[in-house]
């Protein structure tokens, strides 16, 4: 055990265990050391990639898709009730959201479609099924498929059989448009890396969005387990 007979304030510069000490103007200064995130490590080139193509796109996108985005980004953003001063930065927000749920949906937003219609429900439960080689995903209001347009992202804390080492992690299985049964197989296994268990338990967040534009409206969030 060391002990730091010093006084802490005037007299340490630079790290110490996780703690960076700098002096500025006479005071002393503490801050937790930050490890910065490599650009080509995990998800960090998808992100990148998805962010740099919305931006490009809205630059070359035209009239007739930025004029309505406006509208209904004012409109989307008066039916939250959300600070009117902040309503310019929240445009761009609303496209590269609504951009990036499309590069999920392998489609792009429509905003020229908005016209007022009603906000999307959002789910009420959903059904993970494997029969062995096909992983489905459906969603549901009640007892009724989900008739619109939504994506599924799903946490787990185990992949495979129990004597498996335990794998955990949350990734986006994909987005459907009025689709019951949707194959998220490949998406489940460049993931997690191996195959669900029937029993296995999941957490899910399905997000609705507004159909063909592809903003988010809510999301559900279901605790539930894969089927066989």
């Amino acid at each position: 055990m060391a002990k730091y007979l010093g006084t802490i304030t005037t007299d340490i510069r630079g790290k110490l265990g996780g703690i960076v000490y700098s002096a500025h103007k006479g005071q002393t200064t503490m801050r937790s050391k930050r490890i910065p995130v490599h650009a080509n490590n995990g998800n960090t080139p998808v992100s990148i990639t998805m962010f740099s193509s919305a931006a490009q796109y809205w630059l070359q996108a035209p009239a007739s898709q930025t004029y309505p985005c406006v509208f209904f980004a004012a409109y989307f953003y008066f039916l939250k009730g959300l600070n009117p001063d902040l309503l310019s930065t929240f445009t761009s927000q609303v496209f590269t959201a609504c951009f990036i749920n499309g590069q999920t949906l392998g489609v792009l937003p429509d905003f020229s479609a908005f016209d007022s219609q009603p906000a999307p429900p959002l789910a009420t439960s959903a059904e993970l099924s494997w029969d062995g080689s096909v992983l489905s995903a459906t969603a549901f209001i009640g007892d009724v498929a989900y008739a619109g347009t939504w994506i599924l992202s799903a946490i787990v804390t185990r992949v495979g059989p129990v004597a498996a080492p335990p794998t955990s992690g949350y990734a986006t299985l994909g987005g459907a448009v009025d689709t019951t049964g949707l194959d998220v197989t490949a998406a489940w296994l460049a993931a997690f890396g191996q195959p669900p268990t029937v029993g296995q338990k999941v957490f899910l967040k399905i997000d609705s969005l507004w159909d063909e534009i592809l903003m988010t409206e809510g999301s559900s969030f279901i605790n539930t387990a894969i089927s066989g």
